[in-house]
């Protein structure tokens, strides 16, 4: 039985699935199997994904019978690992070489039920590498986080927008704790289920241990790519989703602080939502939902007056360049 199973989550994926498998297949760990999950692909990621695994007997091809979401996926090859650890290797990113092997190291040093390192954001076109998901001031060193710590780590922007931060990180995870905390993603957003994944398995009771050190890269603004398309309306809308599940979670309240984290960053989604709905009437010639709605929202003025000034200055820092 191998030590890891590392699952791809791929829809049309034929222009970077055979980078992120290369990557897999150069560990320097080799006790694991890659499982991959077409979610429906309309390319040519499945033939790509079958030759490969044609040629390394390690890897294996699943396929959905239709577009379901990566939460699906993802939980499909859950069911089907055979190994004691778990993680995700999105199809359009990549691991550094010794990337299996440093994460089982530091499980092993934090005794960890999950645990994960920093992401070395990467400009897709150049390979350029562009910084740390977190850097040195919000991750300064090795440590285990609680619940409140995650939130504080995923935190939104003073506008609503999700920051890149701890929920977009790529997990090894104990298979059995899974199973018996019988957690796996939820397929009710189409975004955001990374964190909401993490944040589930710290409810109930996780030890996770976080390192700054990257082994993940992580592309940014690949095309069709969840980071690149999950913004705006949708964004918030999953988002609010996730916090309203939280705020349910029969454990919340053993975490001291988080009650109040998950309602302030309600609060600024709520904004976030009536700017957005507003903005979009404006842009379509509804004036009247726009009066209609401003005049429902009349305490979020301020906030409607910041954005609406943050969105002229970029534009107008645009037209210089």
């Amino acid at each position: 039985m191998p030590s890891v199973t590392v699952i791809i989550p791929a829809f049309n994926a034929e222009a970077f699935i055979g980078e992120a498998l290369q990557s897999l297949q150069s560990q320097s760990f080799k006790d694991f199997e890659g499982i991959v999950v077409d979610d429906g692909s309309a390319d040519g990621t499945v033939p790509i994904a079958q030759a490969a695994a044609g040629a390394d007997a390690r890897l294996k091809v699943l396929v959905q019978p239709r577009n379901m979401g990566g939460a699906s996926a993802i939980n499909r090859a859950i069911d089907e690992a055979r190994g004691d650890w778990i993680t995700v290797l999105d199809s359009d990113d990549a691991f550094f070489p010794d990337r299996l092997h440093y994460l089982l190291e530091l499980a092993g040093r934090w005794k960890a039920d999950l645990c994960a390192d920093n992401l070395c954001l990467t400009e897709v076109e150049t390979a350029h590498p562009l910084g740390l998901c977190l850097d040195e001031r919000r991750l300064p060193r090795e440590t285990l986080i609680s619940f409140t710590d995650f939130l504080k780590l995923d935190a939104l922007d003073p506008y609503g927008r999700s920051r890149m931060g701890v929920g977009y990180f790529k997990p090894l995870i104990k298979k059995e704790f899974l199973d018996q905390n019988h957690i796996r993603y939820r397929t009710d957003l189409t975004s955001n289920y990374d964190g909401l994944f993490h944040a589930e398995c710290l409810l109930a009771g996780a030890r996770y241990a976080l390192s700054p050190e990257a082994r993940y890269i992580y592309f940014v603004a690949r095309p069709g790519s969840i980071g690149a398309t999950s913004r705006g309306l949708r964004s918030v809308t999953n988002r609010t989703l996730r916090n309203r599940i939280l705020l349910e979670h029969p454990n919340l309240d053993r975490f001291p602080g988080a009650r109040e984290l998950l309602l302030e960053q309600s609060a600024t989604l709520a904004r976030a939502r009536a700017y957005i709905e507003t903005t979009q009437a404006w842009s379509e010639g509804d004036y009247s939902a726009v009066a209609r709605r401003m005049g429902q929202h009349l305490p979020y003025l301020p906030y409607f007056v910041a954005r609406f000034g943050r969105a002229i200055m970029r534009r107008l820092r645009s037209g210089h360049r």
